[in-house]
């Protein structure tokens, strides 16, 4: 209330030691009345949060009592959800400190929970990162799509013949409404064209996106506002060779940082023989041949643009928080070769486990520019492909249909269009209703795991 520092620390000081005053409490209920209190801390007094915070954990570690491992690991899921890292940290390294956990233990924690802290990071992006076509992109966000060459009679003949396989009949009702709902959304959000685009790889792209969504996805979403969505996303595509080509380095540097890792932990449990670098060598590889597949596809927005530091270091994160838990798997692996030696089998099951570990490559990347509006949702089915569903009616006249699509537009460019997004989220949003940070971060843990 007063905003004064020093008063702000004694209370703070006084509310933790209150809590450890409190018979009715146990250990982990006192552990997180104070990372809760140092969230807020952190929130408000960021420069001096590690200074007040640090002692009180210490003296909070030293009145915990036995099984504290119990307690931290039931803690660190809370602290996790509600982005308490630094108060998880403080704690941690005290552990360390008092020696109260092994060190290869307290150590896997602080990593997983760097981890994770990396992956909730979402700073803003910096101009200085802006590619030629991004800038463009910025400038003209409002503006129609280029003009080209494919007006809508051509948009129909390119619906008609992609969708030819999902709809053999030609005099399908359903099939003619479908096209009709996708050229009305169109016109709707992007205009009548004339587009740029290339009407051959447009066909091959509508039939290998509405094949997956409609024959494994089986979605209960019509696919008309997804279809429509991603046709006018290709049609403002002004992504050149030279991003597509950037993408691409950081996607291939993201490959070699998830080999040097399965590598390093192949070795430290002694199963370099069994599964040896160019084994895994050959699973990465597969995973950048489908990424190059996808930043080639015009329906596919959100692997055309460069992505920002703050997007490579959330992707490496996440990819590092997948690779751990392949720890336990190789621990048991390690035991049966030292036992029973190794064998075809083990190696097998060794493969198998590393190749789901390392396909996480592909829906991490995608999950970064999958927008954070109500009713969407971005799917990789593993050996089939990625689907998108957008929920309800979208895109009507008179109902925004137009800013509607601006913040669709985050597929291409990600966060840079986040405020845009926002705003559009609010006007659909009930008057009043509020996440709860628990309530948000739970859901962004289940969407990550979708």
């Amino acid at each position: 209330m007063t905003d004064d520092k020093d008063r702000v620390c004694r209370s703070v000081r006084a509310f933790v030691e209150g809590l450890w005053g409190d018979e009715s409490l146990d250990a982990y209920e006192r552990l997180l009345g104070f990372v809760k209190t140092g969230g807020q801390i952190e929130d408000r007094y960021p420069q001096q949060a590690s200074e007040w915070l640090r002692p009180l954990a210490e003296q909070a570690l030293r009145r915990a009592g036995p099984r504290i491992a119990s307690v931290l690991d039931r803690l660190m899921l809370t602290v996790e959800a509600n982005k308490w890292f630094l108060s998880g940290k403080l704690l941690l390294e005290e552990v360390r400190r008092q020696g109260l956990m092994k060190e290869d233990a307290v150590s896997a924690r602080l990593a997983r929970l760097e981890a994770m802290r990396k992956t909730r990071s979402r700073g803003p992006a910096d101009p200085c990162e802006l590619s030629p076509a991004v800038g463009r992109y910025l400038t003209q966000l409002n503006a129609d799509p280029p003009r080209g060459r494919i007006d809508m009679n051509d948009v129909y003949h390119i619906l008609e013949k992609g969708l030819a396989k999902c709809y053999p009949d030609d005099t399908s009702a359903t099939k003619r409404q479908l096209v009709q709902n996708v050229i009305r959304s169109i016109h709707l959000t992007v205009g009548d064209g004339p587009f740029c685009g290339d009407p051959a790889k447009l066909v091959q792209s509508v039939e290998h996106f509405s094949s997956l969504y409609l024959g494994v996805d089986k979605a209960t979403e019509p696919i008309n506002t997804v279809l429509a969505t991603f046709l006018a996303l290709s049609f403002c595509d002004i992504s050149t060779p030279a991003d597509h080509q950037v993408l691409f380095s950081q996607f291939h540097k993201c490959c070699a940082d998830v080999q040097s890792q399965v590598n390093a932990m192949l070795n430290d449990q002694g199963l370099g023989s069994l599964a040896t670098p160019e084994d895994v060598n050959r699973v990465v590889q597969l995973y950048e041949r489908i990424f190059r597949r996808y930043v080639d596809d015009p329906l596919w927005p959100v692997f055309k643009f460069p992505w920002t530091m703050n997007e490579q270091t959330r992707l490496a994160s996440r990819l590092r928080l997948r690779l751990m838990q392949l720890t336990p798997f190789l621990e048991d692996m390690s035991l049966k070769v030292k036992y029973g030696g190794a064998d075809p089998e083990l190696k097998r099951k060794t493969m198998f486990e590393i190749s789901r570990a390392a396909q996480q490559l592909l829906p991490e990347a995608a999950f970064l520019r999958s927008p954070p509006y109500p009713g969407i949702s971005c799917r990789y089915h593993g050996g089939y492909g990625f689907s998108v569903v957008i929920k309800g009616p979208f895109y009507q006249e008179g109902n925004r249909p137009r800013e509607k699509f601006k913040a669709m537009k985050y597929f291409h460019l990600g966060r840079r269009l986040e405020d845009v997004v926002l705003r559009e989220r609010e006007l659909i949003m009930p008057s009043g209703r509020q996440e709860t940070n628990h309530e948000a971060t739970m859901s962004e843990h289940a969407d990550q795991r979708r």
